[in-house]
């Protein structure tokens, strides 16, 4: 089943790592811990997968579609990097220690 659905329909994991990416973006300001720890298994899953498939399309001779997933990889990692880092300089200041 992991061979028929991910791996030999390459586009499958990269669908679903973009949409993973987007509810990221999207969604890495709430508050609610549940949605931002469901969000991060959801990308570590996605990224994990779209890895695997990306090295198997290579692997099988497949290369431009091997190098499509690792590309897409490669700018949703940038996009991950560069919207947590401004996300969290905007944030809230987390320290209340000599608030009253």
């Amino acid at each position: 089943m992991l061979k028929k659905y991910v791996l030999q329909k390459w586009w499958i994991p990269w669908l679903l790592f973009v949409i993973s990416i987007l509810f990221y973006v999207f969604l890495v300001s709430s508050t609610n811990n549940t949605i931002l720890e469901l969000l991060d298994y959801s990308l570590l899953f996605t990224t994990t997968l779209l890895l695997i498939a990306g090295v198997w399309q290579v692997f099988k001779g497949k290369w431009y579609l091997g190098l499509l997933q690792l590309v897409t990889l490669f700018i949703g990692g940038f996009l991950f990097i560069i919207v947590s880092t401004f996300m969290s300089s905007l944030g809230s200041e987390m320290e209340t220690f000599a608030t009253i």
